[in-house]
């Protein structure tokens, strides 16, 4: 299948996220590898090797406590905020412990960096892909994440290379300071993060999902939990043998102050490899293999390796063992044992990790600690190599239980249409799973073939050609149809013949998907076969046929082609219409914008959603000023948005004057829907626009430039640039607020005002809303929109809002939202009269403005002349209700005013105005 670049699909934000992200993991992956350096150089600087058996209990009870406490905090803290204060709190101890061995050489600081150097190593990861988890779509992660461990890779080579220069400078202590460092630029970066992109900023809601361990008699009565377990148990204590062989060993063979600078070249190399395995081996490893090759590799090594070091009593043959751990334990062995978890029903995973990782791991690793404080004072390093041997051998005997137990629960999900690989960031590449599916295609019925084909896609790199030219001699459509959709992508000239006989199928849809693929993959002397398809009953089939004999520029199916187009362009058949319009979005050269911009100003709704997405396949900047117009259309006014956001920065040109005269006579009444288009291209020259439109008239046009020049704002990262005018937008839509909401206050107390206190109160809200989503692009660690619905209730939740309010916000914008939102009682809010003339005079929407007419006619509360305007309005409402308050007013006026509006356009104003005129005559 053809490869894509995994950041093509990416938008701006997406793409900033996944740079900084693969940053922060740069940062945690380099802080682990030096701090595995420093505690194993710091430690063994000073202790025998016997006394490192001692380490393995201290640093899983340590890990274990520090998990616990960590899951404590995560039900309860924000995400973002636990990252920053832990990871904060590492780079703090480090800095202690620094000093510390600075100022007091003691023996016990070694081993607190040991054990501290044990958790650097564990728990900013754990912090990592947590919040990483969460900034990602699955379909997003699947491509990202292996880029991502790619950097942190990168970045461990990059820290072997320095340990030495800095050891040999400063000292072997001084990589503490660098472990701070890394820790508190990682807590930097996720803070960014979280404020620009509002990731992990609110604390997790209380539930009784599958976040916990759960039933453990429950968990464990699944066979390939059991099998998980018992893998991850027997590969925990061999891994801490040979860790513990390795570090004894060079606690003999390594001088005391070569030790860091021997590690840091260690660690550094194996990343190094790792790195070309990561990014070149694994998914051939897996495509090949499936997931047993894929676990294999790691014990069969060790097996070999720790039986050389037995035999040999070779200080280097322990060395290669522990290289075999570090360049495979952590790309082709960790994503095959993720893939592992896939066999599992998605609503279990969570809990059967947590029980192997979080418990398993760390006891094993403890027992095994404990073994070796026994026999570490009677043992020689060579024996243990062939206890880790025998249970590397262990190890392999259950990596194939857990592929059988694996295989199995995938066949059983298959069979139960259960399978689910939607949660998961690992991509599936095995081949057993492949053989059964395509044993499972050939003897499937019609539903369980279409089951299945849901499930293909899944499976990358994988050639299903031979499969589908099988079904396509199923008689399902759905079945022929997707056979067609991957034949014309991944078939061959020989299989023209086969698709050609589908051209005289019953079925509409087949005959399109037959000329789609024969024109894909035939040569001109099969265009004959599709030139019979111009005649065929079905619009669509024609469109399909015509877009193909264009496509190949022949110039005799052409001319036919043509003739056909222009008779469906014609036609009186709305269907005949779309199908044009589908045609001409199959073209693959432009040209034909004249007959689209006809299709867009077509009478049937359906003909110009096609035009549109025509338009976008088209991308002619000349349709721009059709498609423009129909965003005052409310029928198709989303798709045409959607469609001009397609042509990006093209569109600015014609889009942003629309916006900027919004509030003059006569102005697009559909400006309301280019702001969010605006925000969509990104390009910051609309900018200047939407900070104009934001001060509109028109209250609907103003919330939508307010929403989009706060998101481009935030997008384009000029908020301190901006900031200014953002506050000047805020207090002036305060303020407004504030207006309106005394006006409705008035207009309360008169039963004649209902209409204008309902408008009011809706446009005081709108300001009110367009202020806070500006004060929460200034204060983007706090979501302060969360807290505007809290405002409306009464109680504790709004004294909680409002006492939010006054600690995050300064100056003149906290005075002005407290103001704003406190209540009106004992302010002169004036009377009906002044609320009524200062609406009118000062300009507002028009359902404002109706009511405001209305209250005026029946209070009697404005002089005639000032309705004068009102009688000439565009909207025929405004008119009408004008034009009625003029008779209750002045009604001779009114009779004058009725005899010139008589004909005018819009009925109701007719009937009113021969209304007052009868009146009159009478």
């Amino acid at each position: 299948m053809a490869a894509r670049f995994p950041l093509s699909d990416l938008s701006t934000v997406d793409r900033k996220r996944f740079y900084d992200t693969t940053l922060a993991f740069m940062f945690v992956a380099a802080a682990a590898l030096i701090g595995r350096t420093v505690g194993d150089a710091l430690f063994l600087e000073h202790y025998s090797a016997s006394d490192l058996a001692y380490m393995y209990p201290a640093t899983a009870a340590t890990v274990g406590i520090v998990a616990y406490g960590y899951a404590r905090l995560a039900s309860r803290w924000p995400l973002a905020r636990l990252v920053s204060v832990l990871s904060l709190t590492i780079g703090s101890t480090c800095l202690l412990l620094c000093l510390f061995l600075a100022v007091q050489p003691n023996p016990l600081g070694r081993v607190a960096a040991y054990v501290l150097g044990d958790l650097v190593v564990n728990l900013p990861m754990i912090l990592f892909w947590s919040f990483a988890a969460q900034c990602f779509v699955p379909g997003q992660a699947k491509r990202l994440f292996g880029l991502i461990g790619a950097g942190g890779t990168t970045a461990c080579i990059l820290a072997g290379l320095i340990v030495r220069p800095l050891t040999d400078m400063f000292g072997t202590a001084s990589l503490l300071i660098l472990i701070s460092v890394l820790m508190i630029g990682f807590s930097l970066i996720i803070g960014r993060i979280s404020r620009r992109d509002g990731i992990g900023r609110h604390a997790p809601e209380s539930t009784s999902g599958d976040g916990g361990i759960g039933s453990l008699s429950s968990l464990l009565g699944h066979v390939q939990i059991r099998a998980i377990i018992g893998l991850m148990l027997a590969a925990t204590v061999a891994l801490t043998l040979v860790d513990y062989q390795f570090k004894a060993g060079t606690r003999i063979n390594v001088a005391p102050q070569e030790l860091a600078s021997f590690f840091g070249t260690f660690y550094g190399a194996a990343s190094a490899v790792a790195l070309v395995i990561q990014l070149f081996i694994v998914h051939r490893v897996l495509q090949s293999g499936g997931v047993f090759a894929g676990l294999v590799i790691l014990p069969a090594a060790l097996v070999i390796t720790s039986i050389f070091a037995w035999v040999t009593e070779s200080f280097g043959w322990t060395v290669v063992t522990k290289f075999a751990v570090q360049v495979f334990a952590f790309t082709i062995d960790s994503a095959a044992l993720q893939m592992l978890y896939l066999g599992i029903a998605r609503q279990t995973r969570s809990q059967a990790r947590a029980l192997a990782e979080g418990i398993g791991k760390p006891l094993a690793t403890g027992l095994t600690g404990l073994c070796l404080i026994l026999v570490a004072q009677t043992s020689e390093l060579h024996q243990l190599a062939i206890t880790a041997a025998c249970l590397s051998l262990a190890w392999v005997a259950l990596t194939r239980l857990n592929h059988i137990a694996y295989i199995r629960s995938l066949v059983s999900s298959l069979s139960n249409k259960q399978f689910d690989a939607s949660q998961e960031t690992a991509a599936l590449h095995d081949g057993v799973l492949e053989s059964h599916i395509r044993e499972n295609l050939d003897s499937a019925n019609d539903e369980e073939v279409v089951y299945l084909l849901g499930i293909l896609p899944t499976l990358e790199a994988v050639d299903w050609s031979a499969e589908y030219r099988e079904m396509l001699q199923r008689n399902d459509p759905r079945i022929k149809i997707a056979s067609l959709s991957y034949l014309k992508e991944y078939g061959t000239e020989n299989d023209v013949p086969v698709i050609s006989k589908l051209l005289g199928h019953t079925n509409a849809q087949i005959r399109e998907g037959a000329i789609d693929a024969i024109y894909s993959l035939g040569e001109s002397e099969h265009l004959i076969r599709i030139e019979d398809s111009l005649t065929d009953l079905a619009p669509e089939t024609r469109a399909a046929a015509i877009a193909a004999l264009i496509n190949a520029e022949d110039l005799d199916g052409l001319l036919s082609a043509g003739a056909e187009l222009k008779q469906m362009l014609t036609s009186s058949e709305p269907q005949d219409r779309v199908a044009a319009a589908h045609a001409m979005g199959r073209l693959e050269r432009g040209g034909l914008v004249r007959p689209l911009i006809g299709l867009l100003q077509d009478e049937d709704t359906e003909v110009i959603r096609a035009a549109l997405e025509a338009c976008v396949c088209q991308n002619d900047p000349e349709l721009i000023a059709a498609i423009t117009p129909l965003l005052a259309n409310p029928k198709v006014a989303p798709l045409a948005g959607d469609t001009l956001a397609e042509f990006g920065a093209a569109a600015l040109d014609h889009l942003i004057p629309y916006v900027q005269l919004a509030d003059e006579k006569g102005a697009f009444s559909g400006a309301q829907g280019i702001p969010p288009i605006l925000s969509r291209i990104g390009d910051p020259r609309a900018l200047p626009g939407l900070e104009k439109a934001a001060r509109s008239l028109n209250p609907l046009l103003r919330s939508s430039a307010v929403r989009a020049y706060t998101q481009m704002v935030a997008a384009l990262d000029r908020t301190k640039e901006k900031r200014s005018v953002l506050e000047q937008l805020a207090l002036q839509e305060l303020r407004e607020s504030r207006a309106n909401r005394a006006r409705a206050h008035v207009a309360s107390s008169h039963d004649d005002a209902t209409i204008l206190q309902a408008a009011l109160t809706q446009v005081s809200d709108l300001h009110l809303s367009n202020s806070f989503l500006i004060i929460d692009t200034l204060t983007p660690s706090i979501k302060l929109m969360a807290l505007h619905q809290s405002l409306k209730d009464e109680g504790e939740a709004r004294n909680n809002a409002i006492e939010v309010l006054e600690n995050v916000l300064k100056g003149d914008l906290r005075n002005e939202v407290l103001v704003t939102i406190r209540a009106l009682a004992g302010e002169d809010l004036g009377d009906l009269e002044d609320s009524v003339a200062s609406v009118l005079s000062e300009g507002c929407s028009n359902w404002v403005r109706i009511g405001a007419l209305y209250a005026a006619g029946h209070q009697s509360v404005t002089p005639p002349d000032g309705l004068a305007e009102d009688l000439c309005h565009p909207h025929p409402v405004v008119r009408e209700t004008a034009l009625d308050a003029l008779r209750t007013i002045a009604p001779n006026r009114a009779a004058i005013e009725a005899a010139n509006l008589q004909n005018d356009e819009a009925d109701i104003v007719r009937d009113l105005a021969r209304e007052i005129l009868e009146t009159q005559a009478a």
